[in-house]
């Protein structure tokens, strides 16, 4: 199977949190992973347990470099993967894929620095 990407992905597992509203309003975020990334989107790993929303904003925190975080980054949800419906164990994790939307100047710096320093 041929890769389709743009960008070269690269691996790491890098602290984030996914921001979202609910469709009553009420803003709620989830704790994930960040299992690849690239210049244009990342793949998450995150609990079965929650959900998500087409649209969000994503915060990445890597733990090697705490004072840098990239905050606010505008996404859109690519794909959701689910654990079977026979799977009761919530430390299932679900994939979720993330394509990054227009960032600014200082939030590509950012991340440029992340994927150069905290990826294998």
């Amino acid at each position: 199977m041929r890769d389709r990407r743009k960008h070269e992905r690269f691996r790491g597992r890098i602290s984030a949190f996914l921001e979202h509203e609910s469709e009553d309003g009420k803003s709620f975020s989830v704790a994930a992973e960040i299992e690849d990334i690239s210049i244009e989107g990342c793949s998450l790993l995150f609990p079965a347990t929650e959900e998500v929303t087409d649209s969000s904003l994503l915060t990445i925190v890597p733990c090697a470099y705490p004072y840098i975080e990239l905050a606010k980054v505008p996404c859109t949800v690519i794909y959701d993967t689910r654990p079977t419906p026979y799977s009761s164990d919530p430390s299932v994790a679900r994939r979720c894929g993330i394509k990054f939307g227009e960032l600014s100047d200082m939030q590509k710096s950012q991340l440029t620095f992340i994927i150069q320093n905290c990826t294998d």
